[in-house]
C-alpha cells in the first residue's frame, strides 16, 4: 500500500548572527520593515527558538511561538500557561507577563519540578491580587532564573516543605516590588545575584531549613519594622552561606535575626556571613556576635569573629613540686573581658569552644618565684599541654626551662602556634628537674587565640 508522502514546508530560515538583543533594538536592521519585510506574522529563528512579529513598526515587539516540548513551554501572556499548571516543565517567561488577581486553582500549590526562566531582558511575573502569589512545598526542584517579579501587594513564596527534600534556587532574578519575599522553609534554598528593591519584609526561614545560601543580594526596604533574614523558627540548620549581602533600610530594621546561644543551628553547624554592608539596619537582633555557631567576617558593625580564650591570675597559689612530676600550676584565675568562643575555669584551664578549627597562638607569660627561697638553684620545666578527646599532648614548641637562684623571680615567656578546636582544654604545666622545691607562679596573662 503506499503511503502519503507529506509535504513540508519551511517556517523560517534559521539566523547565525541575529540575537534576542537585535530584536529588542528599534534600531537593528530587523526591525526596519523596508530592509527586513517585518510585519505581523513574520518570524526570524534563532538556535531552535522561533520568534513572531506582533506588528511592522520598528518597536512592535517579538513573541516566542508557544510551545511544549522536551519540558519547554514559551509564556508571553497568562493564558500561555496551561491549565492545570504541568509539572516536569520550564515556563520561558518572553516580556511582562500579567497575571491575574484572581489566580486559577491550579496555582494554589505548584507542581512537582518546575522552572521559571525568562528569555528576554524584560522577563517579568506582574501580579497585583492580595493573596500568596507562589505557593509550594514537596516539589522537588523549583527554580527562578533571569525573571523579575513585580507583586506590589502581596507575598511572593509561601513554601512550607512537609518532606524536607524541597530545593528552591533563585539565580539571576530580582524583585522591582513586593509586600514581602516569603516563608521558604525548605530543604535547600540558594539565592544569587538578585536584587530586591522595595519591600515592607524579608525572608522567613522554618524547622525544614536545612542548607542556605545566599550570595551577591542587594535589599532595599523603607519599613523601620524590616527584617530581611529571620532565623528564629529554625532548629537545625547544618549549613549557612551568606556572602556579599547589602542591606539598606531604616533605624529600627534588621538585618540578620535569630535565637542567642545557637539555638537555630544543628550540633556542630557553622553559620558564615561574609562580606555585608548593612547600612540604617542593625546587623542582628538575638544572636550574639560571640555566638561560635555564626562566623562573621567583614560585616559591617558586627566585630570579626575571634576565638580567643584568656585568662590571669587573681590570686597566688603556691604549686607542690615533686621532682619529676608533672603538675598543674597552681593558681586562682579570673577570665579575661575579650575572652570569646571560650571558657577559663578558676583554676586556669581555658576550653575553646569555636566551631571552625583555627590556627592561632597560645601565649603564657609568668613570673615564677621559689617558695621559701634558699641559696640553692633549682631547675624547672614550664610547658602548655593540650587535651584533644581526653588525650594530653605537650604543645609543641612550648618547654620552657628556667633557674631559680634563691628569692630570685625567673620570667617565663612562652609564645607558639598551635591548632585548635571545639572541645581542646588548654593549661600551664610547671615540674622540677632534681628538686622538690615548691614554687608560686604568678600567670600574667595565659591567652590562646586566632
Amino acid at each position: 500500500m503506499d503511503e502519503t508522502t507529506p509535504i513540508l514546508f519551511e517556517v523560517s530560515q534559521p539566523s547565525s548572527t541575529l540575537t534576542v538583543n537585535n530584536l529588542l533594538d528599534v534600531e537593528h536592521p530587523v526591525n526596519n520593515k523596508g530592509m527586513s519585510g517585518k510585519r505581523k506574522g513574520m518570524g526570524c529563528m534563532i538556535g531552535s527558538d522561533l520568534y513572531i512579529a506582533e506588528g511592522s513598526s520598528a518597536s512592535s515587539t517579538w513573541s516566542l511561538f508557544r510551545r511544549a516540548t522536551q519540558g519547554r513551554m514559551a509564556i508571553n501572556t497568562f493564558s500561555d500557561f496551561p491549565e492545570p499548571l504541568l509539572p516536569n516543565m520550564n515556563y520561558e517567561i518572553g516580556g511582562r507577563v500579567v497575571c491575574p488577581d484572581e489566580l486559577p486553582a491550579s496555582w494554589a500549590k505548584l507542581p512537582n519540578n518546575i522552572e521559571f526562566s525568562g528569555t528576554v531582558v524584560s522577563s517579568v511575573l506582574e501580579y497585583n491580587g492580595t493573596a500568596d502569589f507562589l505557593v509550594g512545598g514537596d516539589n522537588g526542584r523549583f527554580i527562578v532564573t533571569n525573571v523579575l517579579f513585580d507583586v506590589p501587594n502581596a507575598r511572593i513564596y509561601n513554601f512550607q516543605d512537609t518532606t524536607g527534600q524541597t530545593i528552591v534556587n533563585l539565580l539571576t532574578g530580582s524583585i522591582i516590588r513586593c509586600k514581602e519575599v516569603g516563608i521558604l522553609n525548605v530543604f535547600g534554598l540558594v539565592i544569587k545575584r538578585s536584587n530586591i528593591e522595595s519591600t515592607d519584609k524579608g525572608i522567613t526561614f522554618g524547622d525544614k531549613n536545612i542548607i542556605i545560601s545566599l550570595n551577591e543580594i542587594l535589599v532595599v526596604s523603607d519599613d523601620s519594622n524590616f527584617t530581611w533574614l529571620d532565623f528564629t523558627a529554625c532548629t537545625s540548620l547544618s549549613s549557612i552561606d551568606i556572602n556579599i549581602n547589602r542591606v539598606i533600610s531604616p533605624s529600627g530594621s534588621v538585618a540578620f535575626k535569630g535565637l542567642p546561644n545557637n539555638a537555630n543551628l544543628d550540633t556542630d553547624a557553622v553559620a558564615n556571613i561574609i562580606d555585608c554592608v548593612i547600612i540604617g539596619a542593625d546587623p542582628l537582633s538575638g544572636i550574639d556576635e560571640d555566638d561560635e555557631g555564626w562566623h562573621f567576617d567583614t560585616v559591617k558593625g558586627v566585630k570579626d569573629s575571634k576565638a580567643i580564650g584568656h585568662c590571669y591570675i587573681s590570686t597566688p597559689v603556691s604549686t607542690d613540686i615533686d621532682d619529676g612530676v608533672e603538675v598543674p600550676i597552681d593558681d586562682i584565675f579570673s577570665e579575661g573581658d575579650l575572652a570569646a568562643q571560650s571558657t577559663c575555669s578558676v583554676d586556669g584551664r581555658i576550653t575553646m569552644t569555636n566551631r571552625i578549627e583555627k590556627t592561632g597562638t597560645v601565649t603564657l607569660s609568668a613570673s615564677v618565684d621559689k617558695d621559701g627561697g634558699g641559696g640553692a638553684t633549682d631547675r624547672y620545666e614550664v610547658k602548655v599541654i593540650r587535651i584533644r578527646d581526653t588525650v594530653e599532648t605537650i604543645v609543641s614548641g612550648s618547654i620552657k626551662e628556667i633557674e631559680i637562684t634563691g628569692a630570685a623571680t625567673a620570667p617565663v615567656f612562652i609564645s607558639v602556634p598551635t591548632r585548635f578546636k571545639d572541645g581542646d582544654v588548654y593549661y600551664g604545666s610547671i615540674k622540677g628537674i632534681g628538686t622538690n622545691d615548691d614554687i608560686t607562679a604568678i600567670t600574667e596573662s595565659f591567652m590562646v587565640s586566632a
